[in-house]
Formats: structure tokens, sequence, C-alpha cells
């Protein structure tokens, strides 16, 4: 959406042109009152008008960020809108975290600095924090940057090395900015000075090319001939963001008091955390460098153009009348808009409604004959007495004076819908078998279970392979050749103790296996039996979308994400079929389940049903029941909860209604099972977190779902084999979009330190954010408050357990949704569903305690807005931490990616073992060979029973590939790809290749990320190639046998006829033999000739 056209209607106006003319000149200053959401409109104006660059300082980080959004529509194509990030304050977190807000301003001070921008066409907008924020002067960043092209001389080893002086950090593979690593003859580097990381490749101590790749699949993007190599540190020095501006910038003061006492009493908490007494190696926290005083600040700013904004209204406009007004809000009384509209046309008035929901607000303007078509960009001033209409999202409205009226989705509706901001998405690419390294136990399909001790190369008659080595129980050692990798996964199933090891060579593997297939049978065979009783149950068919349905839809502030819409769609397909829904929805934590059941709830509702949502706890049943009052309060829809909260009289004024038909919603926990509860018309049945209820609660599920449209919603993502498994039975959506803007929880794992927690709620009390703290004990939780009142007197606390009275507990979580009370101090009762975008902080106790995934779904609760969100686990000091308890920490430390959800349920597979994915009764079966094997036999039952094949699914090899033994050197060698992981993965996708072009792009890929391919992986190309002809042309195995290439078909047939290929080839009654000695050293390309002979296919490319 661009609004620029609006901007010629301010300049018209007298009070514009004198504040022009006063800040013409360097180092004037003037001030203006002016009201707050018209700043945009301004700041656009005078950067266009006067050509110059404009830096905006706020005062907290959230009024900027909404700044950059709001600047974005204003402002002139070629406009560069960029916000300074604040540096982590007052000290930059655990050790060895990223620092992305650091990064983030060396990616601004060296755009700046280096690229020189065109500067004219440049908005700045900084917070105090990020203003005070000491920087590196431009000529030091300017200085330190390497500027690389193409035919440069340079040696590898001396470009890493400066990349390492100027900050960047060594690893494996780059993803972030800030990030290098170096293979050979190929250094990959992430610059802040560009979008994308680029893979700088020599030739000896030349540079033969510069390519951008994407971080997430490592490929190559696009070539270029030019580099700017930064540094990655911004801070530690005096300068600011104004040294980097010209001096004709403008700099545009919102509130120059509130900026200064905002400097005051940030500086006021620096000096607190300088003078801890405990050391900042102690507590596991590092300095994030210096702050300037305020006085600096101004020092500079005497040099700029000044336009200082007050906040107060001193009525200085044109016959007392200021140059804004807010717009009128009709928040809720859209008939009174629509009858206002014409009476302000006919005063020559300019109208422009601008919002997210153009398409309703079209629908409702047609109704009171108003046709206005829709529009996404302003690029002229609209006429006296005209209405326009943009699609689009600003923040607040307001009234020019001279007749020009700006009305935005808070005034229209009473809420704004926060828009996406475009940016680069990385898809990921999906895997279906989980990653093993050293020390892992894995599961191979003919022996059993053992434990992975590495890659290793061996070497018989002159013939190099690398081999997975895996023991077994006697000191058995199996070498397992790696183009058999696909017989081997990852063990996951046995629980803490974990199963015994196999013992080679012994009958036991194959009686649990087939135990297991039997299992998988039952279990698949009632899968079958229970969708198809599901396809013939005829159940309600609910209408379409009605035109409330569409408007409560477009009351959710938030943009969906295509996860989020693909569920939605789905949801509303089953609803509008004839037999009863049973889907499941499965993402992750915060990734916008809840609205997907209250689009569903709603939808039943519009046809006159009763909606059962079932909760596994007290307060994700009140949250639940908050969320769906304030969504469905304009509509005349009831919704009631019923819960250990509920008074008597609440309970049966409840119950009264579920019989009557006047209760549309009702939310509660287990007491909705009970037999008292009488609907008068269940059309739906929402279940949230089904997996926590109990076997009894889950009996009676079963029998209330029967003929039943059910929605079943899960924060535990169900692993991938799983799904796959299930295709086809389980109608079932997973959402793995992070919203918009979320960013990765930041987490600290470590001993208690009283310290850092008083830092951390500081932090967060600076930021007006909220904290939760957790701790698991309620005999000891009141103790626990004294010692946080005494180390943080400057807190509001408050206490929430299980154990409190009903009505106590609810006082308390609303007023801490109400932002009365600071920190939380709680069980973890508070650990599922809970929406609390303003809490940012949390910490838990004793962490050691906890299972994982409780661990996951606290953390769950922080970082739900766009503000970094921090977790504290720690755990007791002087105490040695039991194994399980150790992997569990780890695990969460690790785990710190968005969507880590799926990481998080394998691994707490492997901990606690399976009984609660696919039942008590067959966890005996999974613990004996293994989740994945297991899966996968389940999917082949599937699909032997259904007679077909799950799309893009390959079953486990039960049946064995082609056997190939052929006298070539094929592997991978270490100098050529190091880490012993990446060449696990590059193995199995060779493995799992089921085309020759899919071949092809392996070795493209190859050449790209690691340099050119050596003779051995050349081989190993070469006979991945052979298994796929070889699996197409019906080969059982090609193996060697002296100086012969001996091929063994399942039948002779076309293999036979094509065989007539000179004398080298010899055909008897069960084989094909070629003798490599009357070949001319040609066998290699000779053997793929006749297999791709023998399937069809096309001709053998050239042999090296």
């Amino acid at each position: 959406m661009h609004l620029n056209g609006l901007l010629p209607l301010l300049r018209d106006t007298d009070e514009y042109r004198r504040l022009r003319t006063q800040l013409a000149s360097t180092g004037s200053s003037t001030e203006l009152t002016f009201l707050e959401p018209a700043i945009p409109y301004i700041v656009s104006s005078l950067q266009q008008d006067l050509a110059v660059p404009v830096c905006l300082i706020v005062a907290d980080p959230e009024r900027a960020e909404a700044l950059r959004d709001e600047l974005g529509h204003w402002v002139q194509p070629g406009t560069e809108v960029a916000r300074l990030p604040e540096p982590d304050f007052p000290y930059a977190g655990p050790e060895g975290a990223a620092n992305e807000p650091m990064i983030a301003r060396a990616q601004l001070a060296a755009g700046l600095a280096i690229r020189t921008p065109r500067k004219a066409g440049l908005i700045v907008i900084a917070s105090v924090l990020a203003t005070i924020g000491g920087m590196r002067s431009p000529s030091d960043v300017a200085a330190a940057a390497i500027d690389l092209r193409r035919r440069t001389i340079m040696r590898p080893m001396d470009l890493l090395a400066e990349l390492e002086r100027m900050g960047y950090e060594r690893v494996t593979f780059v993803t972030q900015r800030g990030q290098m690593s170096g293979r050979g003859g190929i250094i990959d580097v992430f610059s802040p000075t560009h979008d994308e990381p680029v893979r700088i490749e020599f030739f000896g101590d030349e540079i033969e090319s510069l390519r951008f790749f994407d971080p997430v699949t490592q490929l190559s993007t696009t070539a270029t001939e030019r580099v700017l190599l930064s540094t990655t540190a911004s801070g530690g020095e005096s300068a600011c963001i104004l040294d980097y501006l010209p001096e004709e910038t403008v700099v545009v003061l919102d509130d120059p008091e509130g900026l200064r006492l905002r400097s005051l009493r940030l500086h006021g908490e620096l000096a607190e955390y300088c003078a801890s007494d405990e050391s900042s190696a102690e507590t596991g926290t590092r300095s994030s460098g210096t702050y300037l005083d305020w006085s600096d600040i101004e020092a500079r700013l005497g040099s700029l153009r000044r336009l200082c904004l007050l906040p107060w209204d001193d009525r200085n406009g044109s016959e007392g009348q200021p140059l804004f007004l807010p717009a009128v809000s009709y928040a809720q009384r859209i008939p009174t808009l629509l009858q206002a509209i014409p009476d302000m046309l006919a005063r020559g008035e300019r109208i422009v409604l601008a919002s997210l929901q153009a398409q309703r607000l079209q629908e409702l303007l047609e109704e009171a004959q108003q046709h206005v078509p829709i529009t996404a960009e302003l690029n002229s001033p609209p006429p006296p007495g005209s209405l326009t209409l943009i699609e689009g999202s600003v923040t607040r409205g307001w009234k020019l004076r001279d007749g020009l009226a700006l009305f935005t989705d808070l005034e229209i509706f009473g809420f704004v819908k926060k828009a996406r901001r475009p940016t680069k998405v990385h898809a990921r690419p999906a895997s279906y078998s989980l990653p093993f390294s050293t020390g892992d136990l894995v599961a191979h399909v003919d022996h059993g279970i053992g434990k992975f001790f590495g890659l290793t190369t061996l070497s018989t008659g002159g013939i190099e392979h690398e081999y997975l080595a895996i023991a077994y129980l006697g000191e058995d050692v199996l070498y397992v050749p790696t183009d058999q990798i696909r017989r081997v996964t990852r063990y996951i199933g046995g629980g803490e103790h974990g199963p015994a090891l196999s013992r080679l060579g012994s009958t036991e593997w194959e009686s649990a296996k087939q135990r297991a297939r039997q299992s998988t049978h039952t279990l698949a065979r009632e899968l079958i039996e229970l969708y198809a009783r599901r396809q013939l149950t005829a159940g309600h068919s609910f209408s379409r979308d009605t035109a409330w349905q569409q408007e409560m839809e477009a009351s959710f502030p938030y943009v969906e994400t295509p996860d989020q819409m693909d569920a939605i769609d789905a949801v509303k397909r089953d609803l509008e079929s004839t037999r009863p829904m049973d889907r499941l929805i499965c993402g992750d934590v915060g990734y916008g389940k809840t609205e997907v059941a209250l689009r569903a709830a709603f939808k039943a509702v519009m046809d006159s049903k009763q909606v059962a949502i079932l909760t596994p706890t007290t307060v994700l049943a009140q949250q639940h029941y908050a969320t769906f009052s304030e969504r469905l309060a304009p509509f005349p829809v009831r919704t009631e909860v019923l819960s250990r909260l509920s008074s008597p009289q609440q309970e049966a004024d409840t119950l009264a209604g579920l019989a009557s038909g006047a209760v549309d919603i009702c939310i509660g926990t287990h007491r909705l099972l009970q037999k008292d509860i009488q609907f008068k018309d269940l059309g739906l049945l929402i279940v949230d977190e089904e997996q926590r209820f109990g076997v009894l609660q889950k009996e009676s599920l079963r029998s209330l779902k029967n003929g039943l449209d059910t929605l079943t919603l899960s924060a535990t993502p169900i692993p991938r084999t799983l799904h796959m498994s299930l295709t086809g039975l389980r109608d079932m959506c997973t959402m793995e979009t992070p919203p918009e803007e979320r960013l990765a929880v930041r987490t600290h794992v470590g001993p208690y330190d009283n310290t850092l927690v008083r830092q951390a709620i500081l932090r967060e009390l600076e930021r007006n954010g909220q904290t939760f703290f957790i701790h698991n004990r309620i005999a000891t939780i009141r103790a626990m408050l004294q010692i946080l009142e005494e180390l943080v007197p400057e807190a509001r606390f408050a206490i929430a357990h299980g154990q409190m009275h009903e009505h106590e507990l609810e006082r308390t979580m609303n007023a801490f949704a109400a932002r009365e009370i600071d920190v939380l101090l709680a069980t973890t009762i508070v650990q599922l569903g809970l929406d609390m975008p303003n809490a940012n902080t949390l910490i838990v106790n004793q962490s050691e305690r906890l299972g994982l995934t409780q661990l996951y779904q606290l953390r769950g609760r922080v970082g739900r807005g766009k503000n970094q969100a921090y977790a504290y686990f720690f755990f007791q000091r002087n105490r040695e931490l039991t194994p399980p308890a150790n992997r569990r920490l780890r695990t969460i430390f690790e785990a710190n990616e968005l969507g880590a959800g799926l990481e998080i349920a394998l691994r707490d597979l492997e901990i606690r073992g399976t009984g609660s994915l696919l039942g008590t009764r067959q966890s005996g079966h999974i613990a004996a060979i293994g989740f994945e094997l297991y899966c996968q036999i389940l999917a082949e039952e599937v699909q032997r029973l259904k007679g077909e094949s799950p799309e893009g699914y390959t079953p486990f090899p039960e049946k064995a590939a082609p056997v190939l033994d052929l006298p070539v050197s094929a592997y991978i060698p270490e100098e050529y790809v190091g880490p012993q992981g990446t060449r696990i993965g590059l193995y199995k996708r060779l493995a799992d290749a089921a085309t020759v072009g899919q071949l092809a792009a392996m070795e493209a890929e190859m050449k790209d990320r690691f340099g050119p391919v050596p003779d051995s992986v050349k081989d190993l190309l070469y006979v991945a190639r052979i298994r796929v002809l070889a699996a197409a042309a019906q080969v059982k195995s090609i193996t060697r046998a002296g100086s012969d290439i001996v091929l063994v078909p399942t039948r002779m047939g076309s293999l036979a006829t094509e065989a007539n290929l000179g004398p080298a080839v010899r055909v008897g009654n069960e084989q094909v033999r070629i003798n490599t000695a009357r070949t001319g050293g040609k066998w290699r390309a000779l053997l793929e000739m006749l297999l791709r002979k023998a399937e069809g296919g096309a001709p053998a490319p050239p042999s090296r």
C-alpha cells in the first residue's frame, strides 16, 4: 500500500510551508506541536521535499518498530526506511549466545559507512537505547571492510584469518550473519552488508568465482563480480548513529524532554549493573559495550537541523485550530459511519478508508449506495468531495484541517489487523529419516539394535570404501557399506533405560520384527475399519460461510500464515461435507491453532449448533473463555465456561443453558464429560491436547465423539514418519510456519544465580514487559516469593498454583493479563495455552525436575510477539544432574530454533518412550525394534491393506535393494567433506535417490558446496546410478567374480535380449557376465549401457 499521493495536501498548508523554511539551513531548530498518528505523514513529506536524510528518534523500541512499518506506506519508491536495532541492555546475555541485535546494528552501520547509498533517500528510526548505544566510527567500519572481486589474488588462509579478526564466528555451515566456514578452496561468509551469504571459490590463490547462496539449502543462487565484507562488531566505541549521517540531515525528536528522561533512567540501570559485586564471568554474562550520555547526543545535534515534536496541544494553528485532529472513531458503529460519509462528501472533504478488510468494507459501502473501487496505491491527491478505499494497514487515522480525513481499521472496526511484512522465505527440504551420530543407538533391519561408532574407511584388494561401524552385544562389530545406509535407522523408543543390544546371528531380532509386523497389521486394520465407518456415517452438513462469519474472521488481529489458512480451509470443507469430521490440527506452540478452533466453533453456531471445547486444565479453559468471549462479543453468541472456578450458581445456569440451547459454546475441563451434562443440539466437539487426558476420560470422549464432528488440537508435533504412515487414514493438518517476525527465544541453561535473575527481570521492566517465574513446588513457593521481592523490590509479584482458591487464582490471572503484575510466580499450571504477548522472559527454577515437553511448553509461553524473548532454565547449584535431566536440559538448549517442536518430540520419545503416541499396546513393539522402523512397517501394512502407496513415500527396505560389489573405490573423502554428519546425510540422500536426474542434481550440489568432485566421489555417484538402473531393470545383484562383472536379474527377459553387445558380454541361463579384460577398460560404460537398454532408458552419459 502506498499513500504517497496524499503528501501534496500537506504542502499546501501555511504551517508546513513555514516549517520547511525554518529547516532550510544547517543547525536550525524548530518546535511543533503535533498529533502522534500523523508523524509518518510529516516525516515522509519533509524527507521528500528537502531531499535530505531524516533521523527520527523516539522513546521506546516498540514505537520505533511501529513507525518503521508506518513510514513504508508514505515514502516515495526508492527511499530506504531503516530501523537501528537496540543493543542488549544492560548486558549482552548468556555467553556464547548469538547476538543478533549487535549483528543487525553492524549491518546498518556497514550499509551507511561502506556502501554509501543515495543518502537523501533515507529515513533512520532509532529509540533512545539504540541512539545512546556506542558504535564504531564510520571511518573505522569503512577501513575494516574487505572489497573482494573476481580475479583478486589472495591466499584462502589469509582471508580466513582476516575474517576471524573482524569478528566472524567459524562454523561448519554458514546460516546466519557473522558466520564463516572454510572447506579447502571454498570459503563461505555471511557479511552484514548482504542479504545472503557469499561463496568464495579459489583456484590456487586467485578468486575464481563469487556466488550468493541460500543459507538453508546451501545451494548457490546468483553469481556476482564483487562483494563487500564488513566487520561484525558495531559496539564498544564512542560514536553513534548521528555520526553516520551527513550534516544536512534533519533530526526529528519525538518529545525531547521525554527522550532525555528515558536516557537518564537507562544510565541509572546501567550503573547498577556495573556496580554488581558478582563478576560477569560467574554469572555467564558479558557487557554489551559503551553507552553515550544524552549530553553527548545533544552536542552532536547542535550541527544538524532539528525538529522537536511536542506532545501538548498549544492550538497554534490558524483560527485557533491545530493542523491535525484525531479521527472520529466509529468502532462497532459502522452504520453511523455509512450515514456520515455523504455529509462529509457534500462538504468537499476527501475521505480515505485504509483497511485490510477492504473487500468487506466495499460490500458495506455498496449496500449504502456508495460505489467505490478498491485500490492498492494512491499516487496523486484525490479530488475534493471524493471517497477512496485502499487495501492496507495504517495504525491510526487523523483529520487534516484543510479537508482530508484518513480512517483506518481502528476507527472503522475497533482493531488493527497486523500486516505481514514481505520477507524472503527459505524453504527447508522435507526429511523423512532421523539423523544419527557417533554414540547413538541404531536399528539395522537385518541385524537388530547396535551402537553406531562412526564412519570408517576400509580397503579390500586395493578397493576403498567407507562403512558404518556398528557395535553389537559381545563386542561384535558390523561394518555396513554406505550404499546400504537405508537399512540403518536411528533407534528411538526405549525410554530412559534404553534397549539391550542385539546379538549378531541370533533369532531374537527376527522374532521381535515379526511380532511388530503382526501388531502393525492389527493396528492398520483397525485404522482402516475406523476410517471406513466414518466414511459411511451420515453427519450434519454445515452451511457455507455467512456474512457474520466473514466479519468475525476479519477481526483476527493478525494476517494468517499459509499453514493456518490451509488448516482453516480443510476444517471448513470437513464441516460442509456430509460425513462427520475427525481432524487433528498439529502445530508448534503459538502457531495459531486456537484461531482455527474459534472459526470452526463460530461456523457451527451459525447453523444453530452447540459447541463443546474440552481442555485439560482450568487455566487453559479460562484462557480460551477470555479469547472466545472477546472475539465473539459483537455477535449474539453466548459463551460459558465450566471448571472448578465456576460458582455453583454459574454452573447451574450454564447446565440449564446447555439443556435449553441458550448456551452456544461451552468451554470446560473434564467436567464437560460428566453424565449430568446435557446438550440440546451438540454439533461440534473441540479437544485441546487430548493426549493429556486420562484413560477413563478418553473412553468418555470416544462415546461422545461417535458420529459427531470432532476437531483435535495438539502442540506435540507428530514425527513425519508417523504422519506419512497414517496418510489417508487420519485427517491431519500440520502448521509449521511461524507467525510473521516471530524470533527464536534466546535460551540460557545453568546453575541458579540471583544476579542473573535480577538482571533478567529488570530488563523486562525496562521495556514494559512481564516475566513468568516457574517454581514447581507449592510447599516452598511463598518462601521463593519472599526471596524475589527482596531481590527485585521494583517489581510487582503474584503467585499462581493449582491449590489456590478458585476465585483468587482467577483474579491473579486476570490481573497478570491486565499488566497489573510484573512477575507471575507460578507452578507449571501456566504451561498450556496461555497467550500473553507482553510476557517475554521466562525463568524456571529447578528445571532439572521437569520433563522435556514441559520445558518446551513453558518456553512457548514467551516470544509470542515481536520482541526478543529470553528463557532461563536454572538447576540447583552444587548438585550433580542425573543423565536424563542432563539430556533434557541439553536438548532444550540446543533445540532453540523456531519450530523446534519436532526435534523436541523425537528427543522426548527417546527419553520417555512412545506409549503416549500410539498407545501403550504398541509401545512394547516400538521399544523392541525402534520407532522409525515401526512406523515404516506400519506404512507398509497400511499400503498393503489399502492396495496403494502413500504419495511421495518410500517404505523401509525390508526387501533388499540390488546388491552391488563393483571394483571401484566409491566413497566421500574426509578431506572433501569434513563433518561426519554431513557425509552421512549425503550417503542417505544418494541411497534414497530414485532417478538418475536426482543423482545428477546431487553431483551439481556437491560441486557447488564443496568444490571440484574428486574421483572417489565420481565413482560413488556412478555406483548410485548403477543401483537406480539395476532396480529399474529388475536386477537383483551386480558383483565381481575375478575379472568378470556378474549380473543376476529376477528374470532374464529384456536383459538377455539387450546383452548382445559384443564378445565381452556372455549370457547364461540365470546371469549375464561382462569380462572386464575384453572391454579395453570400458566396462563401466558397457554396464551402464546394458542396464539402460534393459529398462528402456536413454543412452548413458560419456564415461570419464
